[in-house]
Formats: C-alpha cells, sequence, structure tokens
C-alpha cells in the first residue's frame, strides 16, 4: 500500500514539474549490488534467482535515491511478471560516456501494443503477475521521467509474448 501511494504521489510531483533531484558523484556499481541484494529474498520467495554481472565502478553525476528508484522498479517488475523458477539478469556495464544498466528477465515479454503505452500512466500491459502481485500502472511512467530527469536513455526490446523483456538504462558519467 505505501508503494501505491508513493507512486501516486511522484506521479502527481511529475505532473506539476516538481520533481528534485539531488545531485552528487554516484557509484552505479555500489547501487546496482545493493538494490540487487534488496531484491533477493523476494526472488527466492518466487524461487527466482538474480544473476549480478558488474563492472567494479562506475561513476555518474545523478540522484542517488531515485537512481535506486529506477533500478529497483525494473527489478521488481522482472520478478512480479516472470514465473517461479526463472533467472533475472542484471548488468552493469560501461560506454565512454554513461553507465548502462540491463535488467533482462525470461518471463512473458511484451507485445507490440504494450511497447507501444510501456510508460503511459495507469497502463496495463498483457502480461499479468505471475504471484499474485498487484500493479499500479504508474512504476514505468516513474522510471522513464526519472530516467529523463538525468539526461539519459532508456530502451526496451522484447522478441514477444514468451520470449521475456530486457529494459536498457544508459546514464551519463560523472566528469570527475
Amino acid at each position: 500500500m505505501a508503494k501505491t501511494i508513493n507512486d501516486v504521489l511522484e506521479a502527481a510531483r511529475q505532473d506539476t514539474g516538481r520533481v528534485q533531484l539531488r545531485l552528487k558523484a554516484v557509484d552505479m556499481a555500489i547501487l546496482v549490488k545493493g538494490v540487487v541484494t534488496a531484491n533477493q529474498a523476494l526472488a527466492h520467495n518466487k524461487d527466482q534467482v538474480i544473476k549480478l554481472e558488474s563492472v567494479k565502478k562506475s561513476l555518474v553525476f545523478g540522484d542517488q535515491q531515485r537512481l535506486s528508484e529506477v533500478v529497483d522498479n525494473l527489478i521488481n517488475n522482472a520478478i512480479k511478471y516472470s514465473p517461479p523458477g526463472k533467472e533475472i539478469h542484471v548488468h552493469l556495464k560501461e560506454t565512454k560516456t554513461a553507465a548502462v544498466v540491463e535488467v533482462l528477465d525470461f518471463g512473458p515479454g511484451l507485445t507490440k501494443d504494450d511497447l507501444k503505452n510501456l510508460f503511459r500512466k495507469f497502463t496495463s500491459l498483457s502480461a499479468q503477475p505471475t504471484g499474485g502481485e498487484t500493479s499500479s500502472g504508474l512504476g514505468l511512467s516513474i522510471v522513464k521521467h526519472l530516467v529523463d530527469a538525468h539526461r539519459g536513455k532508456i530502451e526496451v526490446t522484447s522478441k514477444g509474448p514468451g520470449k521475456g523483456t530486457s529494459f536498457i538504462v544508459e546514464i551519463p558519467k560523472s566528469e570527475s
């Protein structure tokens, strides 16, 4: 319930343009590892395994709490929509200009209509949670807004129903 209330409040802040970022150098390797660790119990309860592959250090200029929300939402969705027994892969790598986080699941995948409407508020997609979880329909719109606020990019690919989904987030590297 608290997560749903926070999602609604965050959506309202987006509508008024009132999302404030507390910018500083953030090590995405530490951040991603922490979010993966925080979600391990949830994955374990569904007989899922989160596999992390990460560079040792990747500095970006961003809001640590907001970036944690982005990664947490993507991992949480992968757990929520993947069937029991599936793996979830989280990769952190670097390009010359960005830290790149990929969350890859082997769940139900997305249809072409899902991909068109993915980041709209209160959108219900074709995939359904696999363990009785619920969805506010706000999480991915919040993720998109926060990635945009960090001057980053988000990309989603799915080869269709039953073939999983890959979310890739790029956040610009810190200059220092």
